[in-house]
């Protein structure tokens, strides 16, 4: 018996529906239905993590591609509302939270390519600034969104939480050149520890606008040097 043609998977279906938010004036009408039922489905799936991932790739092509000319992109807009939001059926949390929690320590993990990876050089500090903005703006939306109900706020939290993991990944050792060229590393190296320049170069850039950010510093001041030396 012939079987019918295999299903798209559901990472497969986000990306088409998040590429066609930057052609809006092609979209067909309830857009919004079917991209949310392609952002549900590939959360059941594929799982949170690798949705978000996708979520934030897609982001960062522009600024990638168009070197920084990224602020104006319409997928960025939406993305800050899908990850402010709460998708998952399994968690309470708002999709940010796979965002802080997941995500962005994965950045600076020993030979990860989530995204340092696979970026040229010279678009490292596009990238690093998209990717604060994106952070940004999600967690100031999550703060509006989801307000305190007794206590901190769930974006207080992650903000909390994101400024200990930074200052964390800034205590790690950066690759030096005797250990990529193939000599006997240290054994702080061989212990999967250490972190390449380009993401060293990533995290200063991160901590760096965080900190000198004016609006993100009012909402939360323990910015201001929670970075230590990152």
């Amino acid at each position: 018996m012939l079987s019918g043609p295999v299903p798209p998977r559901p990472l497969t279906v986000l990306r088409a529906e998040l590429q066609s938010l930057r052609h809006l004036d092609l979209r067909q009408p309830h857009w919004t239905k079917t991209l949310l039922e392609a952002l549900e489905s590939s959360l059941m799936a594929e799982g949170p993590l690798r949705t978000v991932e996708l979520i934030i790739r897609e982001v960062l092509q522009a600024s990638v591609i168009d070197l920084g000319n990224s602020a104006g992109d319409p997928l960025e807009h939406f993305a800050v509302a899908l990850l402010s939001l709460r998708f998952s059926p399994t968690s309470p949390m708002p999709t940010v939270a796979t965002f802080i929690l997941q995500f962005l320590p994965s950045l600076f993990d020993s030979g990860s390519t989530a995204l340092t990876g696979n970026l040229p050089s010279q678009s490292t500090p596009y990238a690093t600034t998209a990717l604060a903005r994106l952070i940004k703006q999600s967690l100031l939306a999550t703060a509006d969104i989801h307000p305190a109900d007794e206590g901190r706020s769930v974006a207080d939290a992650l903000v909390d939480h994101m400024i200990e993991e930074l200052r964390y990944q800034g205590s790690r050792p950066v690759a030096q050149a005797d250990v990529q060229s193939g000599k006997k590393a240290p054994k702080v190296v061989r212990a999967g520890r250490v972190m390449s320049a380009v993401q060293k170069e990533m995290l200063d850039g991160l901590c760096g606008l965080f900190e000198g950010d004016e609006e993100m510093r009012s909402r939360w001041p323990q910015l201001i040097g929670g970075f230590g030396n990152a």
